[in-house]
């Protein structure tokens, strides 16, 4: 679930071109699939300057790299609401028996970030 979710992120990040912050904020309920597109929904962004928001559409590819097939997959193996208001990409710590996660709600440093995807 780990690569997964890291695959997710970078995917995801790459795609939107999206600030780490703006990842770190992203809500399953800011996430809507289409049939041709993944609409995003970001609260506030360093460049919206009256935080008003912003949707930003990544269309679908035609190959197993896809964006929006990553992120869906990574929603399922997750088990993830769409309709959570909880952090979509929550670090993942691990135990010597299984693996259970935990919620980040903000991450403002690069170091901190660092540790999130590793």
């Amino acid at each position: 679930m780990k690569d997964l979710r890291i695959a997710a992120v970078t995917s995801l990040g790459f795609a939107g071109v999206f600030r780490f912050n703006e990842l770190a904020n992203i809500q399953p309920n800011h996430i809507f699939f289409h049939e041709e597109f993944l609409k995003v929904y970001v609260p506030k962004s360093k460049t919206d300057v009256y935080r008003d928001g912003n949707y930003v559409n990544i269309s679908k590819l035609e190959s197993n790299y896809c964006h929006v097939a990553v992120l869906r997959r990574y929603i399922q193996v997750a088990d993830i609401e769409l309709s959570s208001q909880l952090a979509l990409f929550r670090p993942l710590t691990t135990t010597t028996t299984t693996t259970t996660s935990f919620i980040c709600m903000t991450i403002n440093a690069y170091s901190v970030a660092k540790t999130f995807v590793i």
